[in-house]
């Protein structure tokens, strides 16, 4: 194998090892076998186990991460110099993920997967990979979402947003459960209409009055981002 093809068949081999089994469960042996090379081919291409994480999470995230700041310049640039429309920020937030269940880069939901080990490893050296990752995005959209929503604290927008992200992540990783267990069969609902839906719900949650756990907006958010990494963006 050429040098490109060892490098790709590492990287393929550890994205399904690690969506199966976690990082911590998956050892640099256990890759190597699966992928027929030798450990010295893991750290002469990576170097370290950490790197090679975030090798194989920056391969899906990198392309998404991309259009989603795509659509919100777009979002933005239409505003002028007002604030963008509150549906555009969130179908460029939700979109680009949703759109993941018929994009071939992410075969067997491999992102949600990942993403969703990296967010239950309680490790530094991978929350460190999410924060380098995500750090630009959330940020930028954090801004956006102030924007829109004068009448919310930071901590507000970011605890609403985080259960946006987590209806979006159950409907991305079993889209046919919930109509199913509705008793409304059980097609997998086209991705269009699955973002129309969501964003109409989660505009709604932004847009209702603060609640009483509301805090200033000069507070800063807690630092851990649960489902969305970098959540220190929303500040």
């Amino acid at each position: 194998m050429s040098e490109i093809e060892t490098r790709t068949k590492i990287l393929d081999t550890a994205e399904r090892l690690f969506a199966v089994d976690g990082f911590a469960s998956t050892s640099l042996r256990a890759i190597t076998r699966e992928a027929k090379v030798n450990l010295a081919a893991v750290n002469y291409h990576f170097g370290s186990k950490s790197r090679l994480i975030e090798e194989v999470l920056s391969r899906l995230a990198t392309p998404l991460n991309k259009e989603r700041l795509r659509l919100l310049d777009e979002a933005e640039a239409r505003a002028g110099d007002g604030p963008p429309k509150l549906d555009a920020v969130l179908a460029a937030f939700f979109g680009p993920p949703i759109r993941t269940r018929t994009d071939p880069r992410y075969a067997d939901n491999l992102l949600v997967r990942l993403l969703g080990r990296a967010h239950a490893d309680p490790r530094e050296e991978v929350q460190q990979v999410l924060r380098r990752l995500f750090s630009e995005p959330f940020l930028r959209f954090g801004a956006a979402l102030r924007r829109c929503l004068p009448h919310l604290a930071a901590e507000e927008i970011f605890w609403r947003m985080h259960f946006g992200v987590g209806g979006m992540v159950f409907s991305i990783a079993i889209p046919e459960a919930p109509p199913r267990l509705a008793g409304i069969g059980d097609k997998t609902p086209d991705p269009a209409i699955l973002l129309e839906r969501l964003v109409v719900f989660v505009k709604a949650g932004l847009m209702a009055p603060p609640t009483m756990g509301s805090v200033s907006g000069d507070k800063p958010i807690p630092p851990s981002g649960g489902d969305l990494p970098g959540g220190e963006g929303l500040r």
